[in-house]
């Protein structure tokens, strides 16, 4: 007839599944009178965990090793960003931060991390000698994102014509558009 109160306890990363045996049910505390040797047992199981990884797909991508549905308490995740053509990975935010392109993340409970890429901009030098000409770009500006289209118009003081793009650039037409990849140098000759 004595009452025994009985008490599941899950340790980190675990959870109480249900009691088994001469008693059975999901409740972690429970009361067991005793009638007569008794035997019961305590199921616990695994805590799973998920992982959200946001990125930008048009800007680039992220792999994740091991790539899971769920992991347990304490697996480890590395998580690797890689940007596209004319985008660099700028930094992780949510659970886990920083700059460098590789991390990894201990999955201790849910998690959610972005990976923010941003636009790679670059210079376009014009050379010119003002003496000779001068050259109009369009549209004109300090930096340019990758893949942006400008145009060039070389004009030619008096006494002087104009005879072609060189570095960067080529041909004879006055007008050209270049795509800027990367850092560049025209000169007009």
């Amino acid at each position: 007839g004595e009452v025994v109160t009985l008490t599941a306890t899950a340790k980190e990363g675990w959870k109480f599944k249900e009691w088994r045996g001469d008693v059975t049910g999901t409740d972690e505390v429970i009361e067991l009178t005793m009638d007569g040797n008794k035997s019961v047992t305590a199921v616990f199981e695994q805590e799973q965990y998920t992982l959200t990884v946001t990125v930008d797909d048009t800007r680039g991508s992220v792999s994740i090793d091991p790539e899971k549905e769920a992991y347990a308490y304490g697996d480890v995740v590395t998580l690797t960003a890689t940007a596209k053509e004319g985008w660099k990975f700028k930094e992780w935010t949510g659970d886990v931060t920083g700059t460098d392109v590789t991390i990894e993340i201990t999955m201790d409970s849910d998690k959610s991390v972005t990976a923010v890429f941003e636009q790679e901009m670059f210079t376009l030098e014009v050379d010119v000698n003002e003496q000779e000409g001068s050259v109009e770009k369009e549209p004109d500006a300090d930096f340019y994102a990758y893949g942006t289209e400008v145009k060039l118009t070389a004009t030619a003081k008096p006494g002087w014509r104009f005879k072609e793009w060189a570095e960067d650039a080529e041909g004879t037409n006055a007008e050209i558009t270049i795509t800027v990849t990367r850092d560049m140098t025209v000169r007009a000759v």
